[in-house]
């Protein structure tokens, strides 16, 4: 909307420029140079949620969300999401009578997020959870409800997430895992709700296990109980056309 915005006021010898937020680095630059950034996976979780509602929102889907299309201020940990080149439609018309759901994609891309944020470099680069196929999904998700985890790729990595992360957190990574299926989270907004966001600190065992990234996200509470996410952060951005505080159309 904003590039059929531009084309018409543009004759192309007096082009129009937009001056974007500086963002200092990418969330895949940031989590190897920053140590503050590992501390925060909790927050750094719900702004990309918050922006992928929007997103939503506007009957968008954004299709690419990945840690080079993050970007993080390690001063203030505010996030944005850029790089719409693959934005499309939520429900994109592929045959008469039949559509592709790219926002079930965008949630996926969610699960791979929090593997990345809690695991680091322990979740392989090559293991893509939003690439598992619908069968496998089931059969773990089948599985995992009996008490058994199979020895698969979901199942290695949810061994690794049990001792990354709260049972709040993990029970949101098996909701979003099981987003098409029913008591999932099918939306950005869904998750959002999760206790997860709400709940105090994690627990110090869940940390000693991991000897990754995970680290417990820390703010004081004033009125006892822990800690809780910081919602404020990160709470300005600049698009005024898309008026949101987590997405951005340009890159650093």
């Amino acid at each position: 909307m904003i590039k059929n915005n531009l084309e018409a006021r543009s004759d192309g010898f007096d082009p129009v420029h937009i001056v974007l937020e500086h963002m200092p680095c990418s969330l895949y630059c940031g989590i190897q140079a920053y140590p503050e950034i590992k501390e925060n996976p909790r927050e750094i979780l719900y702004q990309v949620l918050k922006g992928v509602v929007y997103i939503n929102s506007k009957k968008l889907a954004h299709r690419d969300l990945k840690i080079d299309n993050i970007l993080i201020d390690p001063k203030t940990m505010a996030v944005k999401i850029c790089d719409f080149g693959l934005c499309c439609e939520g429900k994109e018309e592929t045959f008469p009578g039949e559509s592709m759901d790219w926002y079930r994609q965008d949630i996926s891309s969610i699960v791979d997020l929090m593997a990345i944020l809690y695991l680091g470099r322990s979740y392989a680069e090559w293991v893509s959870l939003r690439m598992s196929r619908r069968d496998e999904v089931k059969r773990f998700l089948e599985a995992q409800r009996n008490g058994v985890v199979l020895e698969n790729k979901l199942g290695d990595v949810y061994e690794k997430m049990k001792g990354a992360i709260s049972e709040n957190g993990l029970d949101l990574f098996l909701q979003l895992i099981a987003s098409e299926r029913k008591r999932g989270c099918t939306t950005a907004a869904e998750a959002l709700k999760h206790p997860f966001f709400t709940e105090g600190r994690e627990k110090n065992t869940h940390c000693r296990r991991h000897k990754g990234m995970c680290r417990n996200y820390h703010r004081g509470n004033p009125n006892g109980g822990g800690c809780v996410p910081d919602k404020t952060k990160g709470a300005s951005f600049l698009i005024q056309a898309l008026n949101s505080s987590y997405v951005s159309v340009g890159c650093v």
